[in-house]
């Protein structure tokens, strides 16, 4: 009896096997069924070559758009992993579709589990009414005046920046520029974002750059990046996260204690903390804005910033290096440009560094 109950469930074992397979396999013929150029995709990993998804999915994408930009149709083929993806090939339909069409390609197929880790809920992750939603609370920072209010605070930075520069000129020490421009970000986004004082110029190994950088070295593995990716609802009911506990429990106290602090002695600063803040005790139904979003979007603000703008800045000095007459025609630039504002940093004087902004954004001059 034993025996014939352990053959019944090989195979029923055996079945689901076959039409788990069979499923996978149906779901790799989505492109070739539909007539749409495409590579064809390897069994689970599709069009990638391991689970890696985050190492290896922006080489990917520009092999596939490299190799059908200038081929019949404005979109091809692509597999991320199991799922079948439209890779846009043509300017005019990637502006229809971020632009006229929007409200019909407002899925950005981004993993968020809400009850388990505030932080996915944000800006980025959301999608449709949910992100409509938080999009119209936020509005009201994302102006002119907003953004130019926290213009006083880069200065600031800025001005430490140049006595750390000072002091590791009296050395002979070598000079690790990435690292001292991810500490000078580090301090100008937690000022202007968070009203933190983090002062990681004079101290890098501070509690909140180290929090910071294991949050960037510590990701989950590939195989529960790949299941968020793959199958978000199993992979919520399974309770998975993309930010690990330690750094949710420290950012949660760290901005609560913020609220706390300048709520009971009423603080205001011209930072975008405050404006949160703001949003959470209006009145408006519209714009009020809960604990939990604040924390969400405020870290993502911060983690879209710091990085990329140490990044920018990193490569920028080094072609600035290797080209001295591109620097002397900047330097130049930028002394005039101040002398005519009496040495102040100011959104006028930065509009008219023309040449600036071409150097930061990798133009050539004509």
């Amino acid at each position: 009896m034993l025996t014939y109950s352990f053959v019944i469930a090989l195979y029923a074992l055996l079945g689901l096997f076959t039409m788990f397979v069979g499923m996978i396999r149906s779901r790799m013929l989505y492109w070739r069924r539909r007539g749409i150029a495409h590579d064809q995709p390897a069994f689970l990993l599709g069009n990638l070559r391991s689970l890696a998804i985050t190492r290896q999915l922006a080489v990917a994408l520009r092999k596939t758009y490299a190799k059908y930009k200038h081929r019949d149709g404005p979109f091809c083929g692509f597999y991320l992993l199991i799922n079948p993806v439209a890779l846009v090939t043509d300017l005019e339909l990637a502006r229809n579709i971020l632009i006229r069409d929007f409200r019909k390609f407002d899925g950005r197929g981004l993993y968020h589990n809400k009850r388990d880790d505030a932080f996915s809920a944000n800006l980025w992750s959301l999608e449709g009414d949910a992100w409509r939603a938080l999009r119209r609370k936020l509005s009201p920072i994302f102006t002119t005046g907003k953004t130019q209010s926290t213009i006083p605070l880069v200065s600031k930075i800025g001005e430490q920046l140049k006595q750390t520069f000072a002091k590791q000129q009296s050395t002979d020490a070598e000079l690790e520029v990435q690292d001292l421009l991810e500490r000078y970000t580090t301090d100008v986004f937690a000022n202007s974002v968070l009203g933190l004082e983090c002062n990681s110029l004079e101290k890098p190994n501070t509690e909140f750059r180290t929090v910071i950088q294991s949050f960037g070295s510590k990701q989950r593995s590939s195989l529960a990046i790949a299941l968020m990716q793959c199958l978000p609802k199993l992979a919520q009911r399974c309770r998975l996260t993309q930010t690990r506990r330690e750094v949710r429990n420290f950012y949660c106290r760290l901005v609560g204690d913020t609220i706390l602090q300048r709520e009971e002695n009423n603080i205001k600063c011209n930072d975008l903390m405050s404006a949160l803040i703001d949003l959470k005790n209006t009145r408006e139904d519209e714009h009020k804005l809960t604990i939990d979003e604040i924390i969400a979007n405020s870290a993502l603000f911060f983690s879209a910033g710091y990085e990329t703008s140490s990044a920018t800045l990193t490569f920028a000095l080094y072609e600035l290096a290797l080209n001295l007459k591109t620097q002397s025609k900047l330097r130049k630039e930028i002394t005039e440009t101040l002398e005519k504002h009496d040495g102040r940093l100011t959104s006028e004087s930065l509009n008219e560094m023309r040449y600036l902004d071409m150097v930061i954004a990798g133009k050539k001059s004509k």
